[in-house]
């Protein structure tokens, strides 16, 4: 960041801070997943900062104050800046976050292949997955899933309260009545939010691929 006043080493290191917090922000804004935990990343291992004062300039700043429009300048252009670089470089935008399955792939959700079992073409599961990619109700749903399996991990809730408020979800906005006794038996013996919302994910695939084949039929 260049600044065109003559900063004093206190004012380049409250920009530093301005700057570092503002791209934290966009992070979770995005909820880009960390690569070291389950968590919402809040930087990388290339994260660099320089900021440029002008030494020769007439006007100088030896304090930034936090509310200042100086100080939310920086934070608006740098928020900016960090939107149009994530999408330039990883293709990360609000759209493209906004997936079930990237929001879920904070976690090791290979479980969910191994939880279908059932009679279906590749072809009809790749339909079924793309319908459900494109379901903003459905994501919203697993959002509100992921920020409980957050607060688990947090220790804000228990885990058996998790799971708990995460099947009130998935039964009340996800699911359709469970009437397979199989079905129901491995739903209510779910021990985490990230197992709950794993099989649960298979069975709405399972749902979208029995849905798909009736109204091909009809």
């Amino acid at each position: 960041m260049s600044v065109d006043a003559k900063l004093s080493d206190s004012a380049m290191f409250q920009i530093m801070l301005l700057v570092t917090e503002a791209k934290s922000c966009v992070i979770q804004e995005l909820q880009a997943r960390s690569l070291y935990s389950h968590g919402i990343a809040t930087g990388s291992g290339t994260d660099q900062i320089t900021v440029i004062s002008n030494t020769d300039s007439q006007t100088a700043i030896d304090d930034v104050q936090r509310d200042s429009e100086f100080a939310k300048s920086v934070v608006q252009l740098m928020k900016e800046a960090l939107r149009e670089a994530f999408d330039r470089q990883s293709g990360m935008t609000p759209k493209a976050q906004w997936d079930p399955l990237v929001l879920m792939s904070r976690f090791n959700m290979d479980a969910i292949r191994d939880e279908i079992r059932f009679p279906a073409t590749m072809d009809e599961l790749l339909a079924a997955l793309q319908e459900i990619r494109e379901d903003p109700y459905l994501t919203t749903m697993v959002s509100a899933i992921m920020n409980i399996a957050d607060d688990v991990r947090n220790g804000l809730v228990s885990e058996q309260e998790g799971v708990k408020a995460a099947m009130a979800i998935c039964e009340g906005a996800v699911l359709d009545k469970i009437t397979d006794p199989v079905e129901r038996l491995r739903l209510d013996d779910s021990e985490t939010v990230i197992d709950l919302l794993s099989y649960v994910s298979a069975l709405k695939l399972m749902e979208v691929v029995r849905k798909r084949r009736v109204a091909d039929e009809q």
